[in-house]
């Protein structure tokens, strides 16, 4: 069942951004994550770890953006909707999750499952496409 706003953006897409998606997309050479696994991710991603906010970039943006981190309630049907805007999980290229403790975020992303990431000087980007 798809959640009547993602229905909606589905809808109204148009052609050219369509094409937009799709050339967007050539960038990369692989996928690393799907829907349920980004999901799967920010469900039982530990609170202590993690900065209430992140860093988001999606394969059609030139600009990252910050963004609350989700709860496993903002992540309906794969699509993300906050204060400031609505996205959908497949288009996301990184999210990078700021935290006090990277060496223990690792540790609990690879409990979760397994992520390509990239450690960095305030935490990890975990990576949608490469």
């Amino acid at each position: 069942m798809i959640t009547h706003k993602y229905e909606a953006y589905l809808k109204h897409l148009t052609a050219v951004e369509k094409a937009r998606r799709k050339e967007a997309l050539q960038r990369f050479s692989s996928s690393c994550m799907s829907t349920s696994k980004w999901c799967r991710l920010f469900a039982d991603l530990p609170d202590h770890l993690v900065a209430e906010r992140c860093s988001w970039e999606l394969i059609q943006e030139s600009e990252p953006f910050d963004a609350p981190v989700p709860c496993e309630l903002d992540l309906e049907h794969g699509a993300y909707e906050f204060k400031h805007g609505f996205f959908v999980l497949k288009d996301v290229e990184w999210v990078h999750l700021v935290s006090p403790d990277p060496a223990g975020l690792r540790e609990a992303l690879s409990m979760i499952g397994k992520f390509e990431l990239e450690e960095t000087a305030s935490g990890l980007k975990v990576f949608g496409y490469r």
